[in-house]
């Protein structure tokens, strides 16, 4: 009988042994597939930061581009409206001015005190 004890003891032990290495195998085969996710998500992740970011980038730089066209039409425009022919018609034709005929000096002279 004491033969089947130290039999029946270390038959315990072996099975507690495949048992503590089948638990280490999947701990460490779903810490690796865990891991193995991750990375992907993170890849994936990545590329959809990486396209957003294009597209604003092209999204800005067609938003420049339409406000340089706009910039210019403004200047244009300001020239246009600050030209010397145009202000001497309005002066003319919708305010009545008129240009001098002849020049005009008066002198002043000083008062003493």
């Amino acid at each position: 009988m004491g033969t089947r004890k130290t039999n029946k003891g270390r038959g315990n032990k072996n099975k507690r042994n495949k048992n503590k290495r089948k638990e280490i195998f999947i701990f460490k085969y779903l810490l690796l597939t865990a891991l193995c996710l991750s990375i992907v998500l993170f890849y994936v992740w990545e590329r959809v930061k990486i396209l957003e970011v294009g597209y604003k980038i092209k999204e800005r730089g067609e938003r420049k581009e339409k406000l340089i066209q706009e910039r210019e039409i403004l200047l244009l425009r300001a020239a246009r409206l600050k030209s010397p022919q145009r202000l001497e018609r309005i002066a003319r034709e919708e305010i009545g001015l008129i240009a001098p005929q002849s020049i005009r000096t008066i002198r002043i002279s000083k008062i003493k005190n």
